[in-house]
């Protein structure tokens, strides 16, 4: 396993709620990943900056397309890793 940090910068005028989870996109298809820390929802303020950390699977890393988050509100950011 690998430690996995993943940075989410509010780039929106209105503070976001983000909750500790997101889908890794591959070949297979969808995978949520629901152990990011810290756990719970996380606030950030316009333009703030946060980290989230897990432990990932090297193997499910190296076949990653695609990182999926989202806010509390229901809308999706994704984000391409190769």
């Amino acid at each position: 396993d690998q430690n996995l940090e993943i940075q989410v910068t509010n780039r929106g005028t209105e503070p976001a709620r983000v909750p500790s989870y997101f889908d890794l996109m591959d070949h297979a298809g969808v995978h949520r990943i629901e152990t990011l820390m810290p756990q719970g929802e996380l606030s950030l303020e316009p333009g703030e900056t946060r980290a989230f950390y897990c432990s990932m699977d090297e193997r499910r890393w190296e076949s990653a397309q695609e990182i999926v988050l989202y806010d509390v509100e229901g809308n999706s950011y994704s984000v391409n890793v190769r």
